[in-house]
């Protein structure tokens, strides 16, 4: 008889604990699903945190003041063109061509500022691509010829020969990285000097170097120049006539667009025999 009960005791007991711990179980697995849930709208909330402080910090003053100075200057020159009776071929050629690079420029950053948007709402690797990087530079040294020419600068290309064949990169951020430093080079470079290009790999990454032989930069100006103040306080080695992006807005959106590849940028002051500045970025090859 009272080895019945124990039997019945030990059988009950059994049940009990497998039905505690289907219904733990059962908890668990709502538990987990809960949690990975919260967890997937505070990445959401995060992801759309940065957005508006990209938004606020990047966004913002680029619209108020590199585009829409721009389009002021350009229709303030329009109206002077259209109601001054007395204005000459000269003036009149020398002023479209100032609205031309203006608009040039604004266009530049226009780009710059769609795909940076674009890398902060997408994934930075939808934008892989096989290209020749020799290719790209030569492609973003045309795009600028007329500028070279008329400073008569000379741009060296010194690239490893792996770089002449075609490479899996984020192609949009390397290009428009290149096109930023090689044009923020011609902008500082004195006349009949010289812009070198260089290119390698290393540890599986792609690294080019543009070094200009303009004034050169100071401690100071290396360690605020990527910063978000770098957007409201001049840096003295660009011209002061230069838009705003050309000197902060500009260099701070190629690193937005080069962190969203996991790439970075860096730059040196040359030494004191040659002067001028080096800048360098890096991205991974895929």
């Amino acid at each position: 008889m009272i080895l019945t009960l124990l039997v019945l005791m030990v059988f009950t007991l059994t049940v009990l604990l497998l039905m505690y711990d289907k219904h733990f179980r059962k908890n668990e697995d709502a538990f987990n699903k809960q949690l990975k849930q919260q967890n997937y709208q505070i990445d959401s909330l995060t992801s759309t945190l940065k957005c508006l402080k990209f938004v606020k910090e990047v966004l913002v003053p680029v619209v108020s003041h590199d585009y829409r100075s721009p389009l002021v200057c350009i229709k303030s020159t329009l109206l002077r063109i259209q109601m001054d009776d007395n204005y000459n071929e000269t003036e009149l050629k020398n002023n479209l061509k100032v609205l031309n690079n203006q608009v040039d420029s604004t266009l530049g950053f226009v780009d710059d500022m769609l795909l940076c948007t674009k890398n902060k709402l997408t994934d930075a690797n939808s934008d892989l691509c096989d290209i020749s990087i020799a290719w790209l530079i030569n492609k973003n040294i045309d795009l600028m010829q007329q500028s070279i020419f008329e400073k008569q600068l000379n741009v060296v290309i010194n690239l490893s020969e792996v770089l002449h064949e075609k490479q899996v990169i984020a192609v949009s951020v390397v290009d428009i990285t290149i096109r930023n430093l090689l044009s923020n080079a011609v902008k500082v470079a004195p006349t009949s000097s010289t812009i070198t290009i260089a290119g390698s790999t290393q540890d599986g990454h792609l690294v080019i170097s543009v070094k200009d032989e303009g004034k050169g930069l100071t401690a100071y100006e290396i360690a605020h120049l990527f910063s978000q103040s770098s957007q409201k306080t001049s840096l003295l080695h660009l011209d002061r006539s230069l838009p705003m992006s050309s000197w902060g807005v500009g260099l701070q959106l190629v690193k937005e667009l080069l962190d969203s590849c996991e790439g970075k940028i860096w730059v040196e002051s040359n030494n004191k025999y040659v002067k001028g500045a080096t800048f360098s970025f890096m991205v991974p090859l895929h």
